[in-house]
């Protein structure tokens, strides 16, 4: 049995920035855990031997991990104390044309309270001097049952107090929110109504844009339905490092009379950009190279360096992908989860049972 782990209403997270130099109040050595990777067949041909194909496919290695069948029957669990990254698999089986639906769990015990993540980069002096007058944007990832089809990523958090060591800290917190702002590039998502909510919760949607939180639906997802015959935007908000309000992290059309699925992902993206961007504006393209950072397994991502002229170093690791200017982000931030989100959907942090 797994259960998420999260912030609940009225629980007081902590989140931070730091952007000086000298000691950060953050742990310097990686929290890892053991990773539980699902890899959910679409097809009744798929076998434990094409699981090894495409684990041997990447930087890692099948002996290392143990490989077991899904209760259900449709799929397999594969752990191991080497926490996996999503990307490169789903990479890997789509090469080998292996229909594999494939995402990510940990196995860990956590005590309670929101589980904290956090992302650090130094820059020299030089390329602080001449970022002054920038803004480092971030947007997270998220999954939902209809992909990135009409949907588009948000900025979620902006901040222009860097030097030469920064490091940004934030919680699992989320919220739903309604909105009647469209989806148009540039545009600005302004809620018109927002609430605290967990995994297995409903936001129900009633007239006038204004949402009700209810027990029952998905209980891996967050849930919004639109009880009435109007168009509405939807999406799931997260509270952003520095304590504020949640902030939306991505822009759904909600349907009259539809249900929109979302679970969040720890995958962000980090982005330099001349002046400002108003928080919740939707943001197609890249401008300018960016960082696509993948937290999946672990609490930590350090050893990131962003250079002026040589843009964004982490060390090669298969969690980190240079994304390159006027690149399409809902492609790299908003992912599907197909047709099984019972089966697909399982929390990424949980409690071992």
């Amino acid at each position: 049995m797994y259960c998420r782990v999260m912030a609940r209403r009225g629980h007081q997270a902590h989140h931070s920035f730091t952007g000086a130099s000298g000691a950060v109040n953050q742990s310097e050595k990686e929290n890892t855990m053991p990773n539980v990777v699902y890899f959910h067949a679409e097809t009744s041909n798929l076998n434990q031997n094409d699981v090894k194909r495409v684990i041997d496919a990447t930087q890692y290695k099948d002996y290392q991990y143990t490989i077991a069948p899904l209760v259900s029957g449709d799929g397999f669990t594969v752990t191991g104390d080497d926490p996996m990254a999503v990307s490169p698999l789903q990479a890997a089986a789509k090469k080998l044309k292996l229909r594999f639906v494939i995402s990510s769990g940990v196995s860990a015990q956590v005590e309670g309270g929101p589980t904290p993540y956090t992302v650090a980069f130094s820059m020299s002096a030089d390329t602080v001097q001449a970022l002054q007058g920038s803004t480092l944007v971030v947007f997270k990832g998220v999954k939902s049952q209809g992909g990135s089809n009409g949907a588009a990523p948000l900025a979620w958090f902006t901040f222009d107090g860097f030097s030469t060591s920064n490091t940004l800290s934030w919680t699992e917190d989320y919220s739903a929110y309604v909105s009647t702002s469209k989806i148009i590039p540039k545009g600005i998502i302004t809620a018109s109504d927002t609430h605290e909510i967990t995994f297995g919760e409903t936001m129900n949607v009633i007239d006038g844009g204004l949402g009700q939180v209810v027990d029952g639906g998905q209980k891996n997802a967050i849930s919004v339905n639109n009880t009435t015959s109007t168009l509405y935007t939807s999406g799931i908000a997260q509270v952003p490092p520095d304590g504020s309000a949640a902030q939306p992290l991505c822009a759904f059309n909600l349907y009259g009379n539809h249900e929109n699925l979302f679970i969040p992902e720890e995958k962000v993206f980090l982005m330099f950009v001349s002046g400002t961007v108003k928080l919740g504006t939707v943001v197609a393209k890249s401008i300018g190279q960016g960082l696509l950072a993948d937290l999946t397994g672990v609490q930590k991502r350090d050893g990131i360096v962003y250079d002026i002229n040589a843009g964004w170093s982490w060390g090669g690791g298969a969690w980190g992908q240079a994304i390159a200017p006027n690149s399409d982000l809902s492609p790299l931030l908003i992912d599907s989860v197909g047709n099984h989100v019972s089966n697909t959907l399982r929390p990424r942090l949980s409690l071992a049972a």
